[in-house]
């Protein structure tokens, strides 16, 4: 388990503000003294119907997602 001074956790939406994605995070680890965040991204903007990417997003580039759209994947 990670420290809880992480900023988000498992099972939360996130907003990268680089890419401009939303995406599920699906684990938190530590890399280099960085917060990292594994994170399913839908193929398809607003839709898991398409399958996903995985990703590793910073917590720098991170804020929550307000896409109401998403939710959570299957």
């Amino acid at each position: 388990m990670v420290s809880a001074s992480a900023k988000f956790r498992a099972g939360q939406l996130v907003h990268n503000r680089i890419t401009k994605e939303d995406g599920f995070i699906s684990d938190v680890f530590i890399d280099k003294g960085k917060f990292v965040y594994e994170v399913w991204v839908p193929r398809v903007a607003d839709s898991w119907a398409a399958g996903n990417w995985v990703s590793h997003w910073l917590e720098s580039v991170l804020k929550h997602s307000g896409n109401k759209h998403l939710g959570s994947p299957p």
